[in-house]
């Protein structure tokens, strides 16, 4: 089984739309649907996500990592978030619960706040 395979069956058989199975996991229902294709929309590549990502993809299912790979047939995972040769600002933007953007959103604004202040 896949992991696309995986998150399918679990979402149908718990009656939930990919929005509804993103905010339990604490992702996008972007994220959710990429994982779904098992396409990078910015790359045209498997998608690879990381093990942060699958920790959630886990705790949202109500299981462990360890479950999940006993379940996944042969899967690539990263264990960074993006390749040290690109960081696609959008994808990981689209991973983010709104607490973590609105988080992101006042350390950004205190930061240009500052350094304002200092010209």
């Amino acid at each position: 089984m896949t992991l696309s395979e995986l998150i399918i069956n679990y979402r149908t058989e718990h009656g939930l739309s990919q929005r509804q199975f993103g905010i339990k996991c604490g992702v996008s229902n972007g994220y959710i649907s990429m994982l779904e294709r098992n396409v990078n929309p910015s790359t045209g590549d498997p998608a690879m996500p990381s093990l942060t990502m699958l920790q959630k993809i886990a705790r949202g299912m109500d299981t462990t990592v360890d479950d999940l790979f006993d379940k996944i047939d042969d899967m690539p995972v990263t264990l960074n978030r993006a390749p040290s040769h690109s960081f696609d600002l959008e994808a990981y933007i689209d991973t983010l619960t709104d607490a973590q953007l609105l988080d992101l959103l006042q350390r950004l604004t205190a930061k240009l706040a500052a350094r304002r202040g200092d010209k």
